[in-house]
């Protein structure tokens, strides 16, 4: 269908949750990216057609004028195309139906390999405590009731997603990260999207350690990192952590929920098998998790270096 040649790299926002961190962070320097041969269009004129056709709206076929004009949106001759959905997978009040993550995720990956045959891809997910979906699912109003007490009872894996994907999908890279570390992971996240090599300064970096923190004390972490800019990656996570566990405004980062089956145990244990789930992404080989653990794990030697 579009047949320009390149990496392709695809984005899954969580609904209700996650937000759209990443293209807000991106489309304001897309200018200077496009420079380098990375695009990063506008997310508002492709996602809704891509997502109606993926739910078969005109046969999900993209008639000659569509792919005309979709690769004009595209931008299609840039080597890196760089794409962000946030109900691609499904429709945001059922990224749970029935009791898993996207569960049509496999087959709608196959419509997009299908869209782009000449582009190498990698998929990125934005992956969050199911819990903390939840809850913002339910404290938003999308769903309320029955069908409330009945999520308090199911366990979506993150593991269980990729693993289906790699059982279809082998050959398909997949990047995840925990948002509950993008505070200090997302300058990492942001080289990774961007397939820039490590130790790379990305403009935006530090959007998400900004949005957990008062205004003075993005501040003072401005003033810190100013006086004494961090070498490499591993230095700024460093700074970051420190920083944060001192100074974050814990209401950005706490969620609560008031529903029928819903209490401090039934939080806590999603917590817990959250955790260990992402731990049991790291098994397949195909698959990256991007948390503060995983990236200090891959950096040991830098820590004794230091």
């Amino acid at each position: 269908m579009f047949e320009s040649r390149g990496r392709i790299h695809v984005h899954f926002s969580i609904p209700f949750y996650a937000g759209d961190q990443l293209i807000r962070t991106l489309r304001p320097i897309a200018l200077s990216l496009r420079k380098t041969g990375v695009s990063i269009p506008d997310p508002q004129k492709y996602r809704e057609v891509f997502s109606r056709k993926v739910r078969g709206a005109e046969g999900g076929v993209f008639m000659p004028l569509e792919v005309e004009r979709m690769s004009e949106t595209l931008d299609e001759s840039a080597e890196l195309l760089v794409l962000s959905f946030n109900d691609f997978m499904s429709a945001p009040s059922d990224i749970f139906a029935g009791g898993v993550i996207y569960g049509e995720a496999h087959h709608r990956i196959e419509y997009l390999r299908n869209l782009f045959p000449n582009r190498e891809m990698t998929l990125f997910f934005s992956a969050a405590n199911p819990g903390a979906v939840m809850a913002a699912m339910l404290n938003s109003g999308a769903m309320n009731g029955d069908r409330a007490e009945k999520l308090a009872h199911i366990r979506p894996l993150w593991s269980e997603l990729t693993e289906r994907i790699d059982l279809f999908h082998p050959d398909l890279p997949v990047i995840l990260w925990a948002n509950e570390d993008t505070p200090v992971t997302w300058p990492a996240i942001l080289r990774e999207v961007l397939d820039l090599p490590e130790n790379s300064a990305v403009h935006g970096g530090l959007h998400m350690a900004g949005a957990v923190l008062d205004g003075r004390a993005r501040e003072d972490l401005g003033s810190r990192i100013s006086k004494d800019l961090p070498k490499s990656e591993l230095q700024m996570m460093r700074l970051l952590s420190v920083f944060l566990w001192d100074n974050v405004d814990r209401s950005r980062t706490e969620f609560e929920v008031d529903h029928a089956g819903w209490d401090q145990e039934t939080i806590d244990d999603f917590t817990l098998i959250y955790e260990q789930d992402l731990d049991s992404c790291l098994d397949l080989e195909q698959v990256t998790v991007i948390t503060l653990e995983t990236m200090i794990d891959d950096r040991k030697e830098e820590l004794v270096d230091a």
